[in-house]
């Protein structure tokens, strides 16, 4: 029992790019919304976050530029989150819903798509939850440097109740840590 251990909160991944492929067929789609919902039912009273996974081609550049340019890909996920959310949104214990783990640039300009992205998301998300909507800090593409001051770009705007989840790994030493936080706090 994770709350016998002190856990209040699990973070439940799942993978749109499997769920909400358009040829899966519906009883197969359906079985794996279900099984969603049942895991959010199982964790209560842990609270859960609702995690939408990156899929295949996780650094790849050229798969990330198809996805930021492309808003019929955006329109197919928010369909899928729609779904997943009219399935669980009454359980009290749904504490947030997080729109893309990781999301990947490879360029300046995918900053502005990305932060595009998030508010298209975000926004059609809104329509249906007041639940907390998360977004994740960027992660750089190989080859590719992350530029910091460009972070803002890739908030979602004008959508209320909104949290920003950095996900920050410091492999390097604790002199970037140290630094990371001071422009976090800069940005705040």
């Amino acid at each position: 029992n994770m709350k016998a251990l002190g856990f209040n909160v699990i973070r439940m991944p799942f993978e749109w790019t499997v769920i909400g492929q358009n040829d899966l067929p519906r009883s197969v789609k359906d079985y794996l919304l279900l099984r969603i919902e049942q895991i959010v039912q199982e964790a209560d009273p842990l609270n859960v976050i609702l995690t939408n996974g990156k899929g295949e081609n996780i650094q790849d550049p050229l798969s990330w530029n198809r996805f930021y340019t492309n808003p019929t890909l955006w329109s197919r996920q928010a369909d899928f989150w729609r779904e997943v959310i009219n399935r669980v949104d009454d359980h009290p214990n749904i504490l947030a819903y997080e729109i893309l783990n990781e999301p990947v640039v490879g360029s300046d300009l995918d900053y502005q798509r990305l932060g595009e992205y998030h508010t298209f998301m975000a926004s059609d998300m809104r329509k249906i939850t007041n639940r907390a909507i998360m977004f994740d800090r960027e992660n750089a593409a190989t080859g590719f440097t992350r530029i910091p001051s460009l972070v803002p770009e890739i908030a979602p705007r004008n959508v209320p109740n909104i949290v920003f989840a950095p996900h920050d790994y410091y492999r390097n030493s604790f002199d970037e840590l140290n630094r990371n936080i001071e422009h976090w706090r800069e940005l705040s």
